[in-house]
């Protein structure tokens, strides 16, 4: 979190018995605005982005790290490639997706109506080439 005001106030709110310890461990950076309302949120939101992406990041990689644990410790809790994921999918096996953002697949199911059941027909990858 960060902790956004003019003045001084949020300082002293940080520093103080008012502010519950269990938000005070959170709180990653004080940011200094010079609006109030609306227009002060977004000012904090705009002076917070470097904060929050590294945040994210960090998120990021632990997510990588945990994904690289079960591989190393050969726990059969993971597959990779879109074959095998989607079968884990299909199956309700999938605890955590981790999908590369330009990935591009399509899938075609078709549905009966009659008997709502689900088939796949064509699944399709392809390989965008950067600049295309």
């Amino acid at each position: 979190y960060d902790l956004a005001g003019s003045a001084d106030f949020k300082s002293e709110l940080s520093g103080s018995d008012m502010c519950d310890p269990r938000m005070q461990a959170k709180v990653l950076k004080l940011v200094h605005v010079s609006y109030g309302g609306e227009n002060g949120f977004n000012q904090d939101i705009e002076l917070s982005q470097e904060c929050v992406a590294n945040v994210k990041l960090i998120q990021e990689k632990k997510l990588i790290g945990k994904y690289f644990d079960e591989i190393s410790q050969e726990t059969g809790k993971y597959c990779c490639g879109v074959e095998d994921t989607m079968k884990a999918l299909d199956m309700g096996a999938v605890e955590t997706l981790i999908v590369w953002e330009h990935l591009d697949v399509m899938r075609i199911t078709l549905q009966t109506h009659q008997t709502e059941e689900e088939r796949v027909i064509k699944q399709c990858y392809q390989r965008r080439v950067r600049g295309k």
